[in-house]
């Protein structure tokens, strides 16, 4: 691609928009503008790309801190006492453990709590001290 003129900094104009944007116009032949636009949007991508890596080191940092670690934990614990409690009072009520768990998800889910499925509070469960009873393993007869 060539620019007719002296130079590329001759045919490029920048205004201020704001604080953190810029407006750029550049005068171009107009057999030339699609290869130009192609460049553009390539560049674009490229800075889009790069802007991602570093959201995703700051985050990747983040998770590393102690301070991230333990917020985590608390989560954890206050996930399965808020469970525990659930189950326990669904099982006073007389449930059987599966439909104790059936309930306790339902409880959640009314929450739209990201926790409600029966796969993750089965395990929870066994995780903070509710285990059930033992069967035979499966596949055995």
């Amino acid at each position: 691609m060539t620019l007719h003129g002296n130079s590329f900094l001759d045919n490029l104009k920048v205004n201020v928009v704001d604080d953190s944007n810029v407006e750029v116009a550049v005068v171009i032949p107009s057999d030339e503008l699609s290869e130009c636009l192609r460049l553009l949007e390539s560049i674009s991508g490229v800075l889009a790309f790069l802007k991602s890596r570093q959201r995703i080191a700051k985050m990747i940092q983040h998770s590393r801190s102690e301070e991230f670690k333990a917020k985590c934990q608390r989560n954890i614990d206050n996930y399965h006492k808020r469970i525990v409690a659930e189950y326990d009072r669904f099982i006073a009520q007389g449930l059987c453990r599966k439909d104790a768990i059936k309930q306790v998800c339902a409880v959640l889910r009314a929450e739209k709590h990201p926790w409600c499925a029966d796969f993750l509070v089965r395990p929870a469960l066994i995780e903070a001290g509710r285990p059930g009873r033992m069967g035979k393993p499966r596949g055995k007869k």
